[in-house]
């Protein structure tokens, strides 16, 4: 038995990932590349990096980091593409461009606290000035080269994968949020027998308790010999639940929040024997609870940096469930699904209210615009150059005076 972490399929062509649910996704195309031709040292191979993006979703700029497993042992990374991606029409700008902690560009490279790190490809890009719209399906985002090192798997899974919306419902007031997005990964491997599969949300943009998750194992293959077939996908779930079927795809239910290692042990019975591998990966099911995060901005868009107090009310109670002060951003989170009022006021702020919807698993994130209150005139300092001029104007007319009886008794004294 070989234990891994994740992998791709055999290079059949772009394969749309697939999703039942409204959310949008990233994903690896094609899910599994390999074979016994890719064993040759030096061999290269291209993956794509590919969107769905749904009705109603506008973006500006994407910002994804793929992570590759073995590099430099099985595979490396040599070159990145995004010529005739999404943004080809709008003359897209790239940011970011970055290959095993190497800058592609000048500044390609992401530091700070999450730097860019070997095994990994970092790609952004930005237009300005205007937006695309969903529905767009199969779009590209950029294409990995690589080349092959040694014999193995090499799993491709995202570190990030941020769509950008930079507007909201008033264009004027620009409201940069992250749409939501699903993320699937891809394996490469050239020997032996490679396990790999996707999980996805089937009812909801977030993994729930109580509802579906789909786990497709298409992506697994048999290195040595892409034509054999998997004979039978055996699946533990990490909760106690266990499953041996013969097709690729399998559903299951969580019934509570958690993280779970859900293993799957894929075999086939070719001409050489039984042959088994494994892959585990780890799944997060959220809370069905949802959150609000959000930006405080003056009404000329920047930062607010002024304490503001914020509260929150739900629909049933007309006393604030939560009150935070805040500057520049609060969040609140553990919030059940439903609508919302929050009441900005502050001693600098003219006192504002919105309503916002929350919905399970998911942020909610919003930009909210505040009007400054000027401040009042100082009277202090008014008062005191009112005196100060006074008192210039009284000594003025003090001297003047003064000039005038001096003038008056040189006069007397000339006279005969």
């Amino acid at each position: 038995m070989i234990l891994l972490t994740i992998v791709l399929n055999i290079p059949i062509g772009p394969i749309r990932a697939v999703s039942v649910t409204a959310a949008s996704v990233v994903y690896v195309d094609p899910v599994s590349t390999g074979g016994p031709q890719f064993e040759s040292r030096g061999l290269t191979f291209v993956v794509n990096v590919r969107l769905n993006l749904t009705a109603g979703e506008v973006m500006n700029e994407f910002d994804v980091r793929l992570n590759y497993t073995n590099s430099f042992v099985i595979v490396k990374a040599d070159s990145v593409n995004s010529g005739g991606n999404v943004f080809a029409s709008s003359s897209g700008t790239t940011v970011r461009s970055c290959i095993d902690a190497v800058a592609q560009i000048s500044g390609g490279c992401e530091s700070g606290t999450t730097p860019d790190t070997t095994g990994q490809v970092h790609v952004a890009e930005v237009i300005l000035g205007q937006t695309i719209s969903g529905p767009i399906t199969a779009g590209l985002l950029f294409s990995i080269q690589f080349h092959v090192i040694g014999n193995g798997t090499s799993v491709f899974s995202f570190d990030r994968t941020n769509l950008i919306d930079p507007v909201g419902a008033d264009p004027s007031k620009p409201n940069p949020h992250f749409n939501y997005v699903l993320k699937n990964g891809g394996v490469f491997g050239n020997i032996g027998l490679v396990a790999f599969y996707n999980a996805n949300p089937t009812s909801s943009a977030a993994f729930l308790p109580g509802q579906q998750v789909m786990f497709d194992a298409g992506g697994s293959f048999d290195a040595n010999n892409t034509g054999i077939a998997i004979a039978t996908y055996s699946w533990d779930f990490g909760d106690g639940t266990t499953s041996l079927v013969t097709q690729s795809v399998a559903s299951h239910v969580f019934v509570r929040p958690g993280t779970y290692p859900v293993s799957l042990i894929v075999s086939t019975s070719g001409s050489q024997g039984a042959t088994s591998a494994a892959y585990v990966r780890v799944v997060v099911i959220l809370p069905a609870l949802g959150s609000i995060v959000l930006a405080l901005r003056d009404s000329s868009g920047l930062a607010l940096n002024d304490p503001v107090t914020v509260q929150l009310f739900n629909a049933s109670i007309s006393t604030p469930s939560v009150t935070k002060t805040s500057q520049g951003v609060v969040t609140f989170d553990q919030l059940s699904p439903g609508q919302y009022t929050l009441k900005f006021s502050g001693l600098t702020v003219e006192s504002y209210s919105k309503v916002e919807n929350v919905g399970a698993g998911l942020p909610t994130q919003d930009t909210i615009y505040l009007t400054l209150i000027p401040a009042p005139p100082d009277y202090g300092t008014i008062l005191f150059f009112a005196s100060l001029v006074i008192g210039v104007g009284l000594l003025s007319v003090f001297i003047v005076l003064r000039k005038i009886r001096s003038w008056s008794k040189a006069k007397k004294k000339r006279a005969p």
